[in-house]
């Protein structure tokens, strides 16, 4: 039995060798980035608390996003239990289906292995896609839905009867089946779990328009009913969102309204240009980024007679030229379009393998380029190799908090010792209330007062000071501007101490925490508590 097995596993390689080279490699990445989440230095990032805090508050939807986060991190803590890992736990999986489907897309339009295999394994060692696949944010789930809609888009409105127009093309030609009604309303209803990730996702359906509008051979999809049914589908699956915000104000309208800086008005910002085209070179890594583009835009020349280049040209063209434009206006997040190199991946690897002719210097280069993406993920997971001083290290934010929720718990039990009396935990942030809910010992409830300007965010609308009055309180903030106790808390306690908490790393200081015990709560000005 085993030689037959053995037999047959080799019989398998020689037959699709980059099939099997890409499921190995994605095990070996996942496993990989399992034993990091269970053993690496890094703790939970703050948007990770955030969300595990919301998946302690399931509902609707929530201020800043849609409720997938919350119910994914609420079903991976209910396997795994309130752990890292447990938070973590889908990051991995979502990023080897989000590879495995960028490899049947691949192979769907170019019936090229090489190609597939190609496209699937750079985002991998991409340390922009790379830390999607430990950290569990809302991007994990957001790329996965935006490529297995990519796939879905594609079967739905393309694939049928494959013709070559060129040699060794691939094009999806006329099909003589019945229209594919399943796949445009699995693709609806993939856009619309997109849609309840990130609300970025209603990009897809102008991608997916001008697809439609400039190809004569899939024009006609434009007067059938197929693609409406998913757009109707889609908004059905988005619903919850619309219910939630129609008894919450459209607060989640008015943060993203906030967010593409509305309300600024016209105006040019070069600064935040500069600094958005900066780190898409920094988050894909140099080579690999002008690599990427030059072969994702020459792509479509060399096949210009191909609608597999044309699809994934205007998937990834209007992405990053929308975060261009809004990059002149205000800051782009260097994640926001993540989205765009997912195309503009599969494109490049088609260039770059299908050529006619590849010079030499620019063999050299790719091999350098992939070799460098590797090396800056690979440091990425331990600065300290390089000895990476702290404001340089974008990984420092994800150390001190275990230390802070032990100092934090330490302070919380001599409180309610020594008074007797019952005691909340608060901040001024919700990157400490979040972070301080995980890492402390019993994972208390916690709370966010509003000590300065600040935009509103989940925990407001949660609120809960005005049942807490008469309570003591454990108040913790980052900023040295607080360390001698904010004005409005003075007003609203008794009597308080404080302490300064320092946590170091290698001989440095990694961040100063300033703890304060709070006596008698009073209550907040609620006039002054609800102005934003």
């Amino acid at each position: 039995m085993e030689m037959k097995t053995s037999i047959s596993s080799v019989a398998g390689y020689r037959k699709h060798p980059y099939t099997v080279l890409l499921a190995l490699c994605l095990a070996a990445f996942t496993l990989f980035r399992y034993f990091y989440i269970l053993k690496g230095p890094n703790g939970i990032s703050f948007d990770e608390a955030q969300y595990w805090q919301w998946s302690r508050h399931l509902d609707l939807s929530y201020y800043a996003k849609g409720p997938v986060i919350a119910y994914l991190i609420a079903f991976s803590t209910w396997l795994m239990g309130d752990t890292e890992l447990g938070i973590r736990f889908f990051a991995p999986i979502l990023l080897a289906l989000t590879s495995i489907y960028m490899y049947r897309l691949a192979l769907l339009m170019f019936s090229d292995e090489r190609t597939a295999c190609a496209s699937g394994l750079i985002i991998q060692i991409i340390p922009l896609f790379h830390a999607q696949g430990i950290v569990m944010t809302i991007d994990p789930p957001f790329i996965f839905f935006w490529t297995l809609s990519l796939y879905l888009f594609w079967k739905a409105a393309c694939d049928g009867h494959h013709r070559s127009l060129i040699p060794g093309g691939g094009d999806c030609g006329e099909t003589l089946d019945a229209p594919r009604t399943a796949y445009w309303l699995l693709l609806g209803l993939g856009i619309g779990l997109g849609l309840l990730t990130k609300y970025i996702m209603a990009l897809f359906y102008m991608c997916a328009f001008l697809f439609l509008l400039t190809s004569k051979q899939r024009r006609h999809w434009l007067i059938r009913k197929e693609p409406y049914l998913a757009f109707l589908l889609s908004v059905a699956v988005f619903s919850p969102v619309i219910i939630w915000n129609m008894n919450h104000d459209w607060v989640s309208l008015k943060h993203t309204a906030g967010h593409a800086h509305v309300v600024d008005g016209l105006r040019i910002s070069l600064k935040d240009f500069i600094e958005f085209i900066g780190s898409q070179i920094g988050v894909i890594t140099p080579l690999v980024f002008f690599a990427m583009i030059k072969g994702a835009v020459k792509n479509r020349a060399l096949r210009s007679a191909s609608e597999a280049a044309d699809f994934l040209f205007w998937f990834w063209v209007p992405v990053l030229g929308f975060f261009l434009i809004k990059s002149l206006q205000g800051k782009v997040q260097a994640n926001w379009a993540i989205t765009a190199y997912i195309t503009a991946c599969i494109a490049s690897a088609d260039f770059f393998l299908n050529r006619v002719v590849m010079k030499k210097w620019e063999k050299i280069y790719l091999v350098l380029a992939l070799c460098m993406a590797f090396s800056v993920t690979a440091i990425a997971h331990s600065p300290a190799i390089i000895d990476l001083p702290v404001k340089f290290d974008t990984t420092a934010r994800l150390r001190g908090w275990k230390e802070l929720g032990l100092k934090a718990g330490e302070v919380y039990q001599s409180m309610t010792s020594s008074t007797g009396r019952q005691v909340f935990v608060f901040s001024d942030t919700y990157v400490v209330s979040s972070e301080l809910a995980f890492y402390m010992p019993g994972k208390p409830e916690t709370y966010l007062a509003k000590l300065g300007s600040r935009r509103m965010n989940q925990y407001d609308i949660w609120g809960g000071f005005d049942k807490l009055l008469g309570y003591d309180a454990l108040f913790v903030t980052t900023k040295e501007k607080y360390k001698d106790f904010p004005d409005r808390l003075r007003n609203a306690f008794d009597a308080f101490e404080q302490e300064k908490f320092t946590v170091m790393e290698r001989g440095r200081v990694l961040r100063d925490y300033y703890i304060f015990r709070c006596y008698g709560f009073k209550g907040f000005d609620a006039a002054e508590f609800n102005k934003y």
